[in-house]
């Protein structure tokens, strides 16, 4: 019987790669034993290359993606070179639309490949192109972690898939080709999450398209996951519109961190909306997503496209300041990217579109925005990430946005103060966010305070850096409240029986005029308002 080695070149080394666990597992059914291989495509070529060269395999098959297209092109032709005796197997979405193109390959399966691969390896099928066969019952697909990966990878993310298919028709995502959705059972469903969590994994991540397509049966998986895994976050993309009352009120019972919610808005412009096939009602979806922010439980993400059509510069800062006033956790400007397959990529003329020629197929401009302004985009992205995303300058930014017309307006002229600097230690952003102020408002005392607060939190007593002046310690004072009985029952309960001396050097107070004046413990992810304790100690 013939061997096969499955490559994955994830983006990150803390990502996995579920496609080939999914395969190895179905070709582990039909007895065909199977080499499981994982890079990034960050690695050094020659080291990537020296491991897929140690695997004595017949085959060697890769799962191709927008982000590692070329380097599995790069691997593959070399590979040839040293072993040409060898067959080369493609199969993922960046090959799944012109399985012609890639003459490096032995064959190409486009689509799902739990059956088309085993079929490959024990037909020893000459075809080129092979059209894999949707799973018709995802029931019947084996649980592809084995507990060994599951102990060897619990820090990293692990993605999981509950089903297939998405009930809406986007015209930038592939999701939209097939019709219907497919799913796991909630029994299979939930018999599976267990298997993470009695492994301790940190964070899964379901790569189900909207995972509330069935809200009922979104329902009791987050009941499950929430009451019977007591170690494992998880991640969950979801239609923010659908979400009915009961699925809400539940969701405010969820432990907090538990859960993590992607909401895609894209856009607020009606005529994009409609142009990309996304009837979503925005003031349905804006009011939920208010609704999940105000619980506070639950870390929610929520996404922008530049470049749809018809959303000019203009009209993608009104989405902006529209989508940045919910203040959700994450705020992700994505760029659109014109996906082999999609449709928008078939109506790239009509759009005058005009985008890379190689992966990830990112656009440039079109009819409604020019290359310019995506490159202004791309640096207002980077400086939301950069301090909005990072949560390190929480107090600051929300006074110094406040400060200009429209949040847009503060990130488009930060982004020209932050342009073309390549050091983004974190004390640097300070001193860029002080110095981008001042320039444009001068010496701002109560900003100058709100940095001193986001440093302390986010530092825990490292020296202020330079611009910000300097700070009245108070440890001396921390120290006798620490004595004071009761004191640490109510503020640091889980140091109650740490040694006062030990505690000190892990917890702050400081003292901030924010306007008036106020006194703050720091502990860890904690700040807590302490200035009455302090009056009274002092009285």
């Amino acid at each position: 019987m013939k061997s096969i080695t499955l490559v994955a070149c994830n983006a990150k080394y803390c990502h996995t790669s579920l496609a080939v666990r999914s395969i190895r597992a179905a070709c582990a059914e039909r007895g065909i034993p199977a080499i499981l291989l994982e890079h990034s495509v960050n690695e050094p070529f020659r080291q990537i290359m020296q491991s897929i060269l140690s695997c004595e395999s017949d085959i060697y098959a890769f799962s191709c993606y927008l982000w590692n297209m070329e380097l599995v092109k790069k691997i593959c032709l070399d590979l040839k070179t040293v072993k040409p005796g060898c067959k080369i197997l493609l199969g993922g979405p960046e090959v799944s639309f012109d399985p012609e193109s890639y003459t490096f390959a032995d064959a190409v399966i486009c689509g799902e490949g739990e059956a088309a691969v085993p079929e490959y390896v024990l037909e020893q099928c000459e075809e080129k192109t092979i059209y894999g066969t949707p799973v018709e019952s995802l029931d019947a697909l084996p649980f592809c972690y084995s507990e060994a990966d599951l102990r060897a990878n619990r820090h990293r993310l692990l993605y999981y898939e509950s089903s297939r298919g998405c009930p809406y028709a986007c015209s930038y995502c592939l999701s939209s080709i097939e019709k219907g959705v497919r799913f796991k059972s909630i029994e299979k469903v939930c018999r599976e999450l267990k298997k993470f969590d009695d492994a301790k994994v940190d964070l899964v991540k379901f790569v189900d398209r909207t995972f509330n397509a069935d809200g009922e049966r979104a329902l009791a998986i987050w009941k499950y996951a929430a009451e019977e895994c007591h170690h494992t976050r998880f991640h969950f993309e979801l239609a923010g519109e659908l979400l009915r009352e009961k699925e809400l009120a539940y969701l405010q019972t969820v432990p907090k961190g538990k859960f993590q919610f992607e909401i895609g808005i894209q856009s607020t412009f009606s005529e994009t909306l409609r142009a990309v096939c996304r009837d979503a009602d925005t003031g349905v979806l804006f009011e939920k997503i208010k609704r999940l922010v105000q619980m506070g439980n639950i870390h929610v993400h929520t996404d922008l496209i530049a470049g749809l059509p018809y959303e000019s510069y203009a009209v993608f800062k009104n989405s902006f300041n529209d989508t940045y006033a919910l203040m959700t956790d994450c705020l992700q400007l994505g760029f659109l990217k014109l996906l082999k397959g999609s449709k928008i990529r078939e109506e790239a003329e009509r759009f005058q579109y005009r985008f890379s020629a190689a992966p990830p197929y990112t656009v440039y401009e079109n009819a409604f925005i020019s290359a310019e302004e995506i490159f202004r985009l791309e640096k207002i992205a980077e400086a939301v990430e950069r301090f909005y995303n990072s949560h390190a300058f929480e107090k600051s930014m929300a006074y110094a946005v406040s400060l200009f017309p429209s949040p847009f307006d503060f990130y488009e002229a930060l982004s020209k103060r932050f342009d073309g600097i390549n050091a983004v230690a974190q004390k640097k952003l300070y001193e860029i966010l002080y110095a981008f102020c001042t320039e444009h408002f001068g010496v701002d005392v109560l900003l100058t305070e709100y940095l001193k607060f986001d440093w302390i939190r986010q530092t825990k007593g490292i020296k202020l850096p330079a611009c910000l002046g300097s700070m009245e310690t108070l440890q001396p004072v921390l120290f006798q409240l620490l004595e004071k009985e009761g004191f640490k029952e109510k503020y640091l309960p889980a140091l109650t029986g740490i040694k006062n001396k030990e505690i000190i050097k892990h917890v702050f107070i400081r003292k901030f005029t924010l306007p008036e004046e106020r006194v703050y413990l720091f502990h860890k992810d904690s700040v807590t308002d302490i200035t009455a304790e302090l009056e009274a100690a002092c009285n």
